[in-house]
């Protein structure tokens, strides 16, 4: 009875020293989750110490992927693809806007964003497609189809739909 305490004693020991330490990877942040509970703290990338099993690490990229609207996502190199957005010009033509939206959940509001919005998918999906299809979608509404199929009016189409969704994901840090 006495030799079986022991082995469980050790077994245990051993499985909190191994749990007791985490690696987070390089270009990544790790999200702390006490008991399953975000909690407001981060691991940079190297390695760090935790409480043993019951915290636990959630990697988060905080490094730029791509969210890509094109007309064959299925061919897109990007981290996360769609189909291309459909809009109307001033004078009533219908254009299909594709576009790539470079992002990063900085390190700093990694814990917040994944409390409040969850991990990268749902990033993706509540906020990056939704705001920048919805923008994407506004925009040409200001410009006429022969605007925006000279290389100024792309341009000023594109720094317009820039400038928005920067002033709408800074509003959510």
């Amino acid at each position: 009875m006495g030799h079986r305490l022991g082995i469980g004693v050790v077994a245990f020991v051993l499985v909190c020293l191994v749990s007791s330490y985490t690696q987070i990877q390089a270009g990544t942040v790790g999200v702390v989750l006490r008991l399953g509970k975000v909690q407001s703290t981060t691991f940079d990338p190297g390695f760090h110490f935790k409480l043993p099993i019951s915290t636990r690490s959630s990697p988060t990229r905080p490094r730029s992927p791509a969210y890509e609207a094109a007309d064959k996502p299925q061919d897109s190199q990007a981290n996360y693809t769609d189909y291309t957005v459909d809009s109307t010009t001033s004078d009533g033509q219908t254009v299909q806007i594709t576009f790539t939206v470079l992002f990063r959940v900085p390190s700093e509001g990694a814990a917040q964003i994944a409390q409040t919005v969850g991990d990268m998918t749902a990033v993706v999906e509540n906020v990056v497609k939704a705001f920048s299809r919805s923008v994407s979608r506004e925009v040409p509404k200001g410009f006429t189809a022969e605007e925006l199929y000279t290389q100024k009016g792309q341009v000023d189409a594109q720094t317009e739909i820039q400038t928005r969704l920067e002033t709408d994901f800074g509003t959510m840090e």
